[in-house]
This record gives structure tokens, C-alpha cells and sequence, in this order.
């Protein structure tokens, strides 16, 4: 997991080719992404994640963690970097369908048990992407919100409605 995008600017060829390669939107270059983080990271806590098959990049999540409440009731919340502030756009991160449920399983852990995060939202994205459907686990994107169901310790995930 990146927490700067400094120690992400060596990756920053590999990132853009594998997000043109997988035909990702615009917000998931890496200049898009930067550039929204300087404008409204604030005091939100960078967590971006290459997934690599081997040597080779497989997957990215880039996402950010945000408090709100105070106190005991304060919450955090994880989501894909872009997706709280301004217009409301679709995300939709590049994975490797073949990597894809393992990859959001293992970063949803580590946004859980590693950064305290009480809620992780993967949305809005598009009506097109399915990223895998077994028997004991889903993760299903419909037109109008992500639906995740994993058999994890009940992790609590936040399913995120588009408005289109």
C-alpha cells in the first residue's frame, strides 16, 4: 500500500499503461488521480494498491480513507479516490478478472484490519463491470450500485448508489 504519491512517480509509466491497456476511464490515470489527491486529500489518508501477478501489475485500487463523526461515533471510510468530492463520475478500477476477487478481498482486509476502516465503498462504476460470481462469494456491479458479499469476518461494506 502507497501512502504518497512521491514514492508512487516510479510506478507512475506502468500505472497509465495498464489502466489505458484495461480501457479505464480517465479518472484512473495516475496524473487524474494526483492531481484530485492535492486538490482534496486534506486530511484524508492515502491508500493506493498495485496488484502484481509476479512481476507483472495486475490491478489498481487507488483509494483514500476519510473520518467523519467525532468521538466514539466517528466512522472511517474508505473509497476510490474522486468519489466524494465534486460531479459525480463513474470509477472504474482496472483489475484482472482473473485476479480480481482475490485482490479486493485481500485489500478490504487490510483497509479493515490495518487502517481501522469501519467502511469501504468501490462505487460508482459502470453497469458493465462484473468482477466475479462463485458460490461463496460475489462481487456483483449493477447500474445503479456495487454490491459485495464476502464470507470475511462480516465485514461491513458500503454499498455506494449512483446517480444517473
Amino acid at each position: 500500500m502507497f501512502t504518497s504519491f512521491s514514492d508512487l512517480d516510479p510506478e507512475r509509466e506502468r500505472w497509465d499503461n495498464f489502466t489505458a491497456s484495461h480501457g479505464a476511464p480517465i479518472y484512473m490515470s495516475f496524473d487524474w488521480c494526483r492531481t484530485w489527491w492535492e486538490f482534496y486529500g486534506g486530511r484524508r489518508s492515502l491508500a493506493v494498491f498495485l496488484i502484481f501477478a509476479g512481476q507483472e501489475l495486475a490491478g489498481l485500487l487507488p483509494m483514500y480513507v476519510d473520518r467523519f463523526g467525532i468521538g466514539p461515533l466517528a466512522t472511517r471510510l474508505a473509497r476510490l479516490i474522486g468519489v466524494g468530492d465534486g460531479p459525480t463520475r463513474t470509477f472504474d478500477p482496472p483489475l484482472r478478472t482473473d485476479i480480481a476477487s482475490l485482490a479486493v478481498r485481500t485489500v478490504i482486509e487490510i483497509l479493515i484490519d490495518q487502517e481501522q476502516c469501519d467502511l469501504v465503498s468501490l462505487g460508482p462504476v459502470t453497469a458493465a463491470q462484473v468482477v466475479t460470481q462463485q458460490d461463496d462469494q460475489i462481487i456483483l456491479v449493477s447500474k445503479k450500485a456495487v454490491t459485495i458479499k464476502l464470507p470475511l469476518k462480516n465485514i461491513p461494506v458500503l454499498s455506494r448508489n449512483t446517480r444517473g
